[in-house]
């Protein structure tokens, strides 16, 4: 990676069954939809939903009776467009690629047991497309983007005391978040605010989709 840009959040992927875990059980159902999908190069969007599932077995598919519906919250109120979207892709030879700076990609995630949603900045992906009857049928790559310390540290700010393991506890659990700045292994590797002070990380994520059936809203 050219300037020193290299995944300062990394470890953060690293001993965390957790994640796995609430996808396959199906307890953490992220949906995407490639909005204006097509192959003539023209622009498109990919818009990221919270799932819920509507039937079918935890953690399914593709499996017959597998159904999702999209959870309200995933829309502004008042532009009724998706609050977590990748703009300005781009889909040639079956590849995905783009981004554009002022986006923001909501990640919804599980750490240390909890689930939090961290706003990725300026998100791009790049990711490979398997095509059948000419519509999409898998998706795999990555998303990778910014996150600043605020942000991240703000994320488990928002939860309340009573949701913390304990030990060790909000304060324990934040100030674990602290020290990853201060000292390792978290690292700060970009300016976001253009102020000269490296105050974000960068972040990769690996991304595996299947389409599934959405019903609509869910309730």
């Amino acid at each position: 990676c050219s300037g020193g840009i290299d995944n300062g959040l990394a470890q953060l992927s690293m001993g965390n069954p957790s994640l796995v875990t609430a996808v396959q059980e199906g307890t953490m159902n992220n949906l995407l939809e490639l909005t204006l999908f097509n192959e003539e190069g023209c622009p498109l969007m990919i818009d990221f939903y919270p799932g819920v599932r509507v039937s079918g077995d935890p953690g399914c598919m593709e499996e017959e009776g597998c159904v999702y519906a999209v959870d309200p919250a995933s829309f502004d109120p008042g532009s009724c467009l998706p609050v977590s979207s990748i703009g300005g892709v781009l889909f040639s030879s079956g590849t995905l690629a783009g981004g554009r700076s002022d986006d923001v990609y909501y990640f919804d995630a599980i750490v240390v047991g909890m689930h939090v949603v961290v706003p990725i900045h300026r998100p791009r992906v790049e990711a490979a497309v398997t095509m059948s009857g000419g519509e999409p049928a898998a998706v795999e790559g990555i998303i990778g983007g910014v996150v600043t310390k605020e942000d991240f540290i703000g994320a488990f700010e928002a939860i309340p005391p009573e949701d913390f393991p304990d030990p060790p506890g909000k304060e324990g659990v934040i100030g674990m978040w602290e020290t990853f700045y201060a000292d390792g292994p978290f690292e700060m590797d970009v300016d976001v605010d253009g102020d000269t002070v490296k105050e974000s990380s960068t972040i990769g994520l690996h991304v595996s989709a299947l389409p599934v059936d959405v019903s609509g809203l869910a309730p």
